[in-house]
């Protein structure tokens, strides 16, 4: 019985703190609430420890585009280099619209192939923030387009184009 008893007992300890351990909320690339979901993505263990995001932009990058797409997300900061938890790079060496982006606990980190690749990588990481809210899940993540084209699409039910105007656009 003393055999029984200090075999099971651990066991039983152990099965029960599994059990009770928060489930985490980000299991696979599809939870992350990215749209188009990004090429690679290396889920963490735990959370940031950022509960605001503070954004720098530098003047050559800043554009329209960022005051609306921070507009109406909450937590999320425009401030000065010195204050902003959230760092980027442009590299050289990466494709146009390419980039990186690492979630540590203590600050973000994004690696852009240009200014297009930045922007992509601010829209993944509100649309992170806006799906889950903060604390964002510790995570790396690269990401870059498939095709060095963009497709586009003619409504011609209601537009109606000719062959030639469409094969010239």
């Amino acid at each position: 019985m003393k055999i029984f008893s200090i075999c099971f007992v651990p066991f039983i300890l152990f099965a029960i703190s599994f059990y009770n351990s928060p489930e985490p909320k980000i299991k696979k690339t599809s939870d992350l609430g990215i749209i188009p979901a990004p090429n690679k993505v290396i889920i963490g263990v735990g959370n940031a420890e950022i509960e605001n995001l503070k954004i720098y932009i530098g003047e050559t990058e800043k554009t329209a585009f960022y005051n609306q797409l921070f507009k109406d997300v909450p937590n999320i900061n425009m401030v000065n280099k010195i204050d902003a938890n959230v760092v980027y790079s442009i590299s050289s060496m990466m494709t146009n619209e390419s980039y990186t982006l690492k979630i540590n606990p203590k600050d973000i980190e994004i690696v852009a192939g240009s200014n297009i690749g930045l922007q992509y990588a601010m829209v993944s990481l509100v649309q992170m923030a806006t799906h889950h809210g903060l604390p964002l899940p510790l995570l790396s993540m690269e990401d870059s387009p498939k095709f060095t084209y963009r497709g586009m699409h003619l409504d011609v039910s209601r537009h109606f184009l000719m062959s030639k105007k469409s094969k010239s656009i």
